[in-house]
């Protein structure tokens, strides 16, 4: 998210950042609240599911309660070969 953030702000500026990150904050809020909202993409691995958040799409699984973001990736980024495993917390 950090990387799609700097994106943003490079072209973008600085009030567009903090208003693109509230909304991927809001949507992040929406899936912890929500976990079946997004689709279900089981082409892509076990439980895996998306959601669009703008001009991104969020891969989760729903796993022991928890849900974890595997991926955020552009809409127009093409996923085929990328790995869909939970991406380390930092």
């Amino acid at each position: 998210m950090r990387d799609v953030l700097a994106f943003t702000e490079a072209h973008w500026g600085s009030i567009q950042k903090e208003t693109y990150a509230g909304r991927l904050a809001r949507a992040f809020d929406d899936l912890v609240h929500f976990p079946e909202l997004g689709r279900a993409r089981p082409e892509l691995g076990e439980d895996v599911r998306s959601h669009r958040i703008g001009e991104h799409i969020v891969f989760y699984q729903i796993r022991q309660r928890e849900l974890r973001i595997l991926r955020l990736h552009h809409v127009r980024r093409d996923i085929e070969g990328i790995a869909f495993e939970a991406l380390p917390i930092r």
